[in-house]
């Protein structure tokens, strides 16, 4: 497969986003996984299924404060009941008297006593020397109770492999005994600005010089995404200095993302730089706006490399683009549907490339997405992005699009 794509490396320029998304999740590699405590297991993906160690819940609960009894006991001439004590939640089932006119003080979260099947709550009933039903009130088999495996039966498969935990899967995760669990591990990411003209934040730039944005926008963005080992570099435009601090990240990393440095500008070493480090190209340049200098390819180790272009919209967009949807793919991340948000006026385009427009969402009273398109000045204009919620995808092959039109959005991490 690798080959192939080498083969027609030279025509990339002619691949579509799809095109070059699908060659991407051809060759990622899936993540090891590693055995975590669950206090430290949210937002990883999940490399097991969660199974029921026992029925949920594992008995017949109450749901109510109030007193179990026997729901055909109930009639217009048996309205009172003697309570024989109470059920309180953490003690062992009890068993209701025989009597039909017994009951048993019952807490939430209580097991039902045995021989009782409905709990009526305080509020309906009065309470003196006998625990009477009020009138109007009827009394039906199974109220107020939350029934043994009602929820899940012993074994069966809670939650499926493949999904980023959150608060409510670990909560099922504990209540099933599973003191860890099984995830992907962490790639470590190797983030690296280039050029001369990129100064650091705290430094008062020179007139032709401008301050690192990409590395920290980037980093926030992957943070967000739940990449957290993620270190940054920034190579000036000299080529020994871009071939060692390559050859470093290569050894060191599992994953890069670089940004600037490959065009075909005079000092864009990475391309040239990357094969000598003997990775193996197999994009460079997609029919896209912004973007299309975008670069990929593996290292002989496996190691993926992704060369985002400098301008702060482009190398944004290709981000949430290709490399996050590639990461969560090796993290073993069950495949997203892609959304879709209705287009909240015309928009006109050039037909021969596909277009990200960051767009702003609004919401009908119906729950219908509207996407408003925010049009920058240039794909350097990274302070439009400040009111987006995102971008939607419009593909090559068409100029027009009509207001109400469905398209295809991504929301930024």
């Amino acid at each position: 497969m690798v080959a192939e794509f080498k083969s027609k490396r030279w025509n990339m320029a002619m691949l579509t986003p799809g095109q070059a998304q699908d060659i991407i999740f051809k060759v990622i590699k899936s993540r090891p996984c590693e055995r975590v405590d669950l206090l430290r297991a949210h937002g990883r993906v999940l490399q097991e299924d969660l199974i029921a160690d026992r029925d949920l819940p594992p008995f017949n609960r109450s749901t109510m404060d109030g007193f179990a009894l026997r729901a055909e006991a109930c009639s217009e001439s048996q309205k009172s009941f003697v309570s024989h004590g109470v059920q309180a939640a953490g003690l062992a089932a009890t068993t209701l008297h025989g009597d039909t006119n017994a009951c048993l003080e019952i807490m939430t979260g209580a097991v039902v006593p045995a021989g009782a099947n409905a709990v009526v709550p305080y509020e309906e009933v009065d309470v003196s020397d006998k625990v009477t039903i009020k009138p109007g009130v009827n009394v039906l088999a199974g109220q107020n109770i939350h029934l043994q495996g009602s929820d899940a039966k012993k074994s069966s498969t809670l939650v499926k492999k493949g999904i980023k935990l959150s608060a409510r899967e670990i909560a099922v995760a504990a209540s099933c005994g599973y003191e860890s669990l099984n995830i992907s591990t962490q790639p470590r990411i190797a983030l690296i600005s280039t050029g001369d003209e990129l100064v650091d934040v705290s430094s008062v730039p020179l007139p032709h010089q401008i301050r690192k944005s990409n590395s920290y926008a980037l980093h926030a963005a992957l943070n967000a995404a739940g990449y957290t080992q993620v270190v940054t570099h920034h190579f000036f435009d000299n080529e020994m200095e871009v071939e060692k601090g390559l050859r470093h990240a290569l050894l060191n990393n599992d994953v890069l993302i670089l940004t600037g440095g490959v065009s075909k500008g005079k000092f864009d070493y990475l391309p040239k730089q990357l094969s000598k480090q003997g990775v193996n190209n197999l994009i460079h340049g997609v029919k896209q706006k912004p973007g299309k200098p975008f670069w990929f390819g593996v290292s002989a180790t496996n190691i993926p490399v992704f060369a985002l272009p400098g301008n702060p919209v482009s190398s944004y967009i290709c981000l949430h683009r290709y490399v996050i949807p590639a990461l969560r793919l090796s993290s073993g991340l069950l495949a997203q549907s892609t959304r879709y948000v209705s287009l909240k006026s015309e928009l006109t385009v050039n037909a021969k490339t596909t277009h990200f427009v960051p767009v702003r969402l609004f919401y009908t009273e119906q729950g219908h997405a509207l996407a408003e398109p925010l049009l920058s000045n240039t794909s350097g204009d990274f302070i439009g992005l400040v009111e987006s919620h995102g971008f939607i995808e419009l593909k090559e092959g068409k100029a027009q699009w009509q207001s109400g039109s469905f398209v295809p959005f991504t929301a930024w991490a």
